[in-house]
């Protein structure tokens, strides 16, 4: 049964599935240098063409992740695609973890605080996710801050992908109290 992704606004951006028209966009987000060193994503997309199929295949689809949700971050004034941020099973572990990433032109600015913020009430209210946790690279500080920013704290280290990475950790009960 294929899932329909819900639209979540924020103040200045409108969280959506994927369209045809976010595929360039979304190739320069994910390939861009600052991506490809953070996410690690040419693990899996080595070329343009094997990421069309796969940017069509869920845009389609809205089958990835099957639990959670992907959704492209659009620029209400704009209309532009600024980047994406989902939810996402952490692998072996259980536990949903929010992830981020931004076209190189939108970082600095917000964006992935905001985003993220909305997603993760969404998580939380809506979905029934408890808790949601976040990874970053050890040196990826900006993402940590956004992680931070939005409540998540700093638990350890978690295993992921066969790196043990900074894990950030947030329930929903200090999500509501803001504790």
């Amino acid at each position: 049964m294929l899932k329909t992704l819900p639209k979540l606004e924020s103040e200045r951006f409108l969280m959506r599935a994927r369209r045809p028209a976010d595929l360039q966009a979304s190739w320069e987000t994910d390939t861009d240098v600052t991506s490809l060193t953070y996410i690690g994503i040419e693990r899996w997309v080595p070329d343009m063409q094997r990421y069309h199929r796969w940017f069509t295949r869920c845009m389609e689809h809205d089958s990835w992740p099957r639990r959670g949700g992907n959704w492209m971050i659009e620029d209400k004034a704009t209309a532009q695609m600024m980047g994406w941020c989902g939810l996402f099973p952490m692998p072996k572990s259980g536990p949903m973890e929010i992830g981020y990433c931004l076209h190189p032109a939108a970082r600095g600015k917000g964006i992935a605080q905001e985003a993220a913020l909305r997603v993760l009430a969404h998580g939380f209210e809506e979905l029934g996710f408890d808790p949601i946790c976040g990874v970053t690279d050890p040196s990826n500080w900006r993402s940590q801050c956004v992680l931070q920013a939005i409540g998540l704290r700093r638990e350890g280290q978690a295993l992921y992908h066969g790196n043990w990475l900074p894990f950030f950790r947030l329930t929903k009960k200090k999500f509501e109290t803001g504790l």
